[in-house]
């Protein structure tokens, strides 16, 4: 059975409520999955690694650090973020337009850049450098994908797009854009291969090496919020049934955590042939298939 049914029979207010709980599931979610990542991970190394939760004790310390911060104009651009990745999840879990909800997690990405670029360290801004180049290839395989399910739909708005499913999800009419979405998850977790703006041994913390205490915080918590956005949209769209679609992300992600921790970190422009070669190349073939045979 399918977990896209009209509970309004029932409960008529189920329109709101199942959103909002879905919207304030989403940062937890995403913390727990970045805890089982970090616990798993450990043991694919033989160590005994943190609790699950260490991410939410993390986030919960961060908040009651003594605040530093070298210039005002980077505390905007911390608050923006995370006003955007919000916006972001709250017009996906409401299913509104699509193309509305990419083009402000972009945006919500953009003022992590001006943040970065904000302060005077040298690590920020190599590190705002290379995320600059990670949002360019990795927005516009995303956007492709968004592009190639709309069309498929004969509409972005996500409450037709959700109607149009029927039956048959997007993994069997789009196999290769799920790939895709793969390939999307792997680089918003951070993992090697495509690790590159916050390579630790390099630039420390990257595009947030200025950043500490509550302020670091904000921007833990809405990567939280970003890796639940690309679980719910792979969710919703491709594999949209309760124990068939969980499993099928288990998997995902235990595939994203062992190449991982199999793989080493390539460079920018790695990166950008990947990207712009092989992740295109997939979403491209199911846009074509998508538009020859609708």
């Amino acid at each position: 059975m399918k977990l896209i049914v009209d509970y309004t029979d029932w409960f008529p207010y189920a329109n709101i409520v199942i959103p909002m709980v879905v919207f304030i599931l989403l940062p937890l979610i995403g913390l727990l999955v970045m805890g089982l990542d970090r616990k798993i991970s450990a043991r694919m190394q033989n160590r005994i690694g943190p609790p699950v939760v260490q991410p939410f004790y993390d986030l919960a310390k961060l908040f009651n650090k003594q605040e530093m911060y070298t210039n005002t104009s980077m505390l905007v651009f911390a608050y923006a973020h995370l006003a955007f990745m919000f916006t972001a999840a709250l017009f996906l879990v409401f299913t509104q337009d699509f193309i509305v909800v990419f083009f402000t997690m972009t945006l919500a990405m953009i003022f992590l850049v001006l943040g970065a670029f904000s302060t005077p360290s040298p690590y920020s801004f190599m590190g705002g450098y290379r995320e600059l180049i990670k949002i360019f290839c990795i927005e516009t395989l995303f956007l492709f994908v968004v592009l190639t399910i709309g069309i498929d739909a004969k509409s972005f708005l996500l409450g037709d797009i959700i109607g149009h499913i029927g039956n048959l999800p997007m993994i069997v009419k789009m196999p290769l854009s799920y790939v895709a979405m793969v390939i999307v998850f792997l680089v918003v977790m951070e993992k090697p291969p495509f690790n590159i703006p916050s390579a630790h041994s390099e630039i420390v913390q990257g595009p947030l090496s200025d950043y500490s205490g509550r302020w670091y915080g904000l921007f833990k918590l809405s990567h939280a919020v970003e890796i639940g956005i690309v679980l719910l949209v792979m969710y919703m769209f491709f594999i949209p049934y309760p124990w068939l679609g969980l499993i099928m992300l288990l998997v995902t992600f235990l595939t994203v955590v062992l190449i991982g921790n199999t793989t080493t970190r390539t460079t920018y422009k790695g990166l950008f042939k990947f990207t712009f070669t092989v992740g295109l190349a997939l979403v491209l073939i199911n846009l074509i298939a998508v538009v020859v045979y609708p």
